[in-house]
């Protein structure tokens, strides 16, 4: 089916060599396709929170560990932090990792 079959060519990255080099489960759980998100690289992982559509934004972090099966975990606040304020729903905006800290700053957008 040509469903299928695009599926398993968005999970795969091929290398300059055309051998291919991961492989992803995007297919079991991933974020959703959002506009206007930030993204960071942190501990060997993409981090990606927020963004948007034209009627629609988003809080949810997700974080794709790098390796040879790249796979896409969504996160939430840490245990001791949870019940403090979290970062609303927002795109177009930036956010970055402070090196040396386990701490992201998230600044601006709508």
């Amino acid at each position: 089916d040509a469903n299928a079959e695009n599926a398993d060519e968005r999970n795969r990255t091929t290398s300059t060599e055309g051998k291919e080099t991961f492989s992803s489960n995007a297919a079991a759980s991933m974020p959703e396709c959002l506009c206007f998100h930030a993204s960071f690289y942190a501990n060997e992982a993409v981090w990606s929170f927020g963004g948007g559509t034209d009627s629609f934004c988003s809080s949810d972090m997700w974080m794709l560990h790098l390796g040879r099966m790249m796979m896409w975990e969504k996160v939430s606040p840490r245990p001791e932090v949870k019940g403090g304020p979290t970062p609303c729903a927002r795109h177009r905006h930036t956010a970055t990792f402070i090196d040396g800290t386990d701490k992201v700053l998230i600044f601006g957008g709508r």
